[in-house]
């Protein structure tokens, strides 16, 4: 008998040394991955499309972790089978193993005991650890009793387990649920440095906080709460991956991850979490960055549906669905810096402002990323930021939008305050919306900036494109407030933008100082004034707008200015800019209201001052300007020049080309084909008018003014073309007393002496004018010999020399001989080119310019 219990004493000992020996000599692959504290493994595997594409399954939950948590509070069963109970020699080398006991040599001197913890216990469970005598929990509510194993070889033991205490290490955890929740809270107290490996879900039911630099890596499994407000506190290098964090008991206050350390959340899931204040997935006062991540369905009650931020925060190839803010931020709330990569942000929405992201820190910077329906209910229905430098670039906002109720709205898909640069971004179909209870207040009470809403700073937009975004008032895709402070707008592109009830179909502004370049205007709409751009002063400061090689085609407005809206108190300059078929009620392309314009370069052509709407308009002294200015309106007060222009097939009822009531200079512009009932090209004189080395050429009217209807102001016309212009009665009619001398109504030197009257004028003085001739220096030429021809648009019919400026180009045929060139440019109203005489007949050159031809003729010597 006692023979047998020393054998069998005798063969214990011998299995707990080869369970010891094996320990130390498993592999780390069956420990699983070991981690260093920067690790960064695993993110390569990361393909982002198919994370940003892909749909999160909040439901992948171990339901049956739940009920076993249940079952094992109500139980008094122990953790330990037989014999087997937990002791460890040294907290920094316990492992929890697969089994359900574990087992190590303790010396007689180690005082270690076994004490019993509650499995329901709510203590904060500290990942802190000590070089103290360990303790091992039983778990077990009704066992009190010590264990320990002796051994002679226990010092031994104890000093090599405290000689690893440094290493990192892989503590994987119990695929028994019934055992997993106790070795997680054991292996966040025992562990200092390594990684925490889940086999199994866990349903926490208390705060754990992480004091030590560890990784915990899920496996993709799910961590949810009974009844705690934060699940974790971190206070250190922390990094948690692979982890499903879920509300699953849909309790009313429960955050995930209170942050006061360095976080790193890698491949992570946040599904439904609530919480009454700010942050309900994560509240970050330190540091966070955040890789691969999910956050779905998380609501607070104040701002920051996912991610409360008073800290630095970088947030990579994450995506943010259907999360909400009672006040601002539906997903993110960020005080300080912010970096967002390759993210997307869906349905997320806000009460106030920012429905995905609200921003007021020192640096907000956005890349490759996409903002997709969300929604708010004050300004900026995807993003609101007041940071001191935005950046955005690479980045994709579509179908965002505002919506108020009696309150002011602004910035269909953002709301940008201070500086910021935006480049390489596409906005497409974002909405502002502002609906009034009182009608009484539509004019006090506004919705600006279907797509952008700057308020304040300097800004950069550039390489960026905005189609089919909307907004009941100003600025179908972009509002830009008086108080900004320089506007810098490049190689951009507004298509299909629409301001529904007013003004400013792409762009509606009032900052002092705007450039827009390089950039396309096309199919624009504003129900009021300015189809394309609306520019204003809001005070008694000026406007200071320049707009160069710009292409506005096909916009519309309702009222006025199928093009721009050119408002009061400001200054204009449009330099080597295409405007083509716009269309409004009054001025087809430009509305020039009591203002500076200076215009050059530019083309005008097809557009119409037409029927767009029923709308009767009238300027302030209660006169009809519908239909008025085919291409430009200039009202009274105005001062505009206008030069080296192409104003072709302009439509309008009044002035085809130009309607003119204020003060205007027009030098070397081409009028060609343009039409309207009264006046085929300019309509008006305005307080003074002066045109200078300009063509007036096949322009019609159906009733009166085939080329100019003057009917106010002094027009004075010097060293221009009145060509081929028809009207039912008169060419060029007035009703005041104007004097039109030293123009070319296409007179030739055969005709040298026949008046312009004869053409058609009325109430027009003119005593002189221009001839076109040709002459040869020599009129008779031996055959083979040369000479030169001179070609000439500067003598009136008194042969008196005018100074013009004249560049139009030349045909010029011959019957016998040869010439150097056939075509020839005038130069300032003159041109020469050679003639050779190649036979013995005689020859005539002709020279046509604007259908009309002059001829001279050289003999034989």
């Amino acid at each position: 008998m006692n023979i047998n219990l020393k054998k069998i004493t005798f063969l214990c000992l011998v299995l707990v040394l080869i369970g010891l020996i094996s320990f130390n000599s498993i592999s780390a692959n069956d420990l699983g991955t070991v981690l260093e504290d920067n690790d960064n493994n695993g993110l390569n595997d990361l393909n982002n499309d198919d994370f940003i594409n892909s749909d999160v399954n909040s439901d992948s939950i171990n339901k049956e972790a739940i009920s076993n948590l249940k079952s094992l509070n109500s139980q008094d069963e122990s953790t330990s089978s037989d014999s087997n109970n937990s002791a460890s020699s040294n907290s920094n080398s316990s492992v929890a193993s697969s089994s359900n006991s574990s087992a190590s040599s303790n010396s007689a001197n180690s005082n270690s005991s076994t004490s019993s913890n509650s499995a329901n216990s709510n203590s904060s469970v500290s990942s802190n650890s000590t070089n103290s005598n360990s303790s091992a929990s039983s778990n077990s509510t009704n066992s009190n009793s010590s264990a320990s194993s002796n051994s002679t070889n226990s010092n031994a033991n104890t000093n090599n387990s405290s000689s690893d205490a440094s290493k990192t290490q892989t503590i994987k955890l119990s695929s028994q649920e019934e055992s997993a929740l106790n070795e997680f809270l054991n292996a966040i107290k025992t562990t200092t440095k390594g990684t925490i490996v889940l086999k199994n879900d866990l349903v926490l039911n208390q705060t754990i906080s992480l004091n030590n630099n560890i990784t915990i890596d899920g496996r993709n499994h799910s961590i949810s709460s009974l009844d705690v407000t934060n699940m974790f506190k971190t206070f250190a290098k922390i990094t948690l991956k692979n982890i499903v964090f879920t509300n699953y008991h849909e309790i009313e206050n429960l955050r995930a991850i209170l942050n006061s350390g360095e976080l790193t959340v890698l491949n992570c899931q946040f599904n439904g979490f609530s919480y009454l204040t700010n942050g309900s997935a994560i509240y970050n006062s330190k540091k966070l960055t955040v890789q691969g991540t999910k956050f779905n369905n998380n609501y607070v009650n104040n701002s920051g549906g996912a991610i409360y931020s008073t800290g630095t925060l970088t947030i990579n190839n994450s995506s943010f669905n259907k999360n909400h803010a009672g006040k601002n931020g539906g997903a993110i709330y960020s005080t300080l810096n912010l970096i967002l990569n390759q993210s997307v942000f869906s349905n997320n929405s806000a009460n106030e402002s920012g429905g995905a992201l609200y921003s007021k820190g020192s640096g907000l910077n956005i890349k490759y990323s996409r903002f997709n329906n969300n929604s708010a209910s004050l300004n900026g229905g995807a993003l609101y930021s007041s940071s001191n430098s935005t950046v955005i670039s690479y980045s994709n906002f579509v179908s965002n939008f505002v919506e108020a109720y009696d309150k002011a709205s602004n910035g269909g898909a953002a709301f940008i305050y201070y500086g910021s640069k935006i480049a390489y971004s596409n906005f497409t179909s974002n909405h502002c919306k502002t609906t009034l209870t009182n009608s009484s207040q539509k004019k006090s009470i506004q919705s600006m900036g279907g797509a952008l809403f700057y308020y304040g700073g300097n800004h950069t937009l550039s390489f960026s494109n905005f189609n089919k975004n909307s907004v009941e008032n100003d600025g179908g895709a972009v509002r830009i407030a008086k108080n900004v402070g320089k506007f810098t707008l490049n190689k951009c592109n507004f298509t299909n933008n629409n301001a529904s009830y007013e003004d400013g179909g792409a762009i509606s502004l009032a900052t002092p100082n705007i450039t827009i370049s390089n950039s396309i205007f096309k199919n624009n709409f504003a129900n009021e004034d300015g189809g394309a751009i609306d520019t204003f002063s809001l005070g008694s400061y000026k406007v200071n707008v320049l707009i160069k090689n710009c292409l506005f085609n096909s916009n519309t407005a309702f009222k006025a200015a199928g093009a721009i809206y050119l408002g009061v108190n400001t200054v204009q300059s449009i330099v080597n800019s295409n405007f083509t078929s716009n269309k409004a009620t009054v001025a087809g392309a430009f509305y020039i209201e009591s203002i500076s314009v200076s215009i050059s370069n530019c083309i005008f052509s097809s557009n119409k001052a037409d029927n767009v709407s029923k709308k009767t308009i009238y300027n302030k002294q209660g006169k009809v300007v519908s239909h008025s200015g085919g291409a430009v309106f200039v009202k009274n007060g105005s001062t505009v020049t206008i030069k080296n222009s192409l104003f072709k097939s302009n439509k309008a009822t009044s002035g085809g080309a130009i309607t003119n009531h204020g003060k205007m200079v027009i030098d070397k512009c081409n009028f060609t084909s343009n039409s309207a009932t009264n006046g085929g090209a300019l309509y008006g004189g305005g307080k003074t008018s002066t045109i200078r080395n300009s063509i007036f050429y096949k322009n019609s009217a159906t009733k009166t003014g085939g080329a100019l209807f003057i009917n106010e102001g002094n027009v004075n016309m010097k060293s221009s073309m009145i060509v081929s212009n028809t009207a039912k009665s008169y060419s060029v009619y007035s009703t005041v007393s104007i004097t039109l001398n030293n123009n070319w109504w296409g007179n030739t030197l055969s005709i040298k002496d026949k008046s312009p009257k004869t053409l058609g004028l009325t109430n027009v003085k003119v005593s002189t004018w221009l001839h076109l001739k040709i002459r040869a220096k020599t009129t008779k030429l031996a055959k083979g010999k040369t000479t030169t021809l001179t070609i000439d648009l500067r003598y009136n019919n008194n042969d008196k020399l005018v100074s013009t400026a004249f560049n139009n180009p030349l045909t010029l045929t011959v019957s016998e001989g040869t010439l150097s060139s056939k075509k020839v440019n005038l130069k300032n109203g003159k041109a020469t080119v050679k003639f050779k005489k190649t036979n013995s007949k005689t020859a005539v050159v002709k020279v046509k310019l604007l259908g009309k031809t002059a001829r001279c003729t050289i003999k034989t010597k």
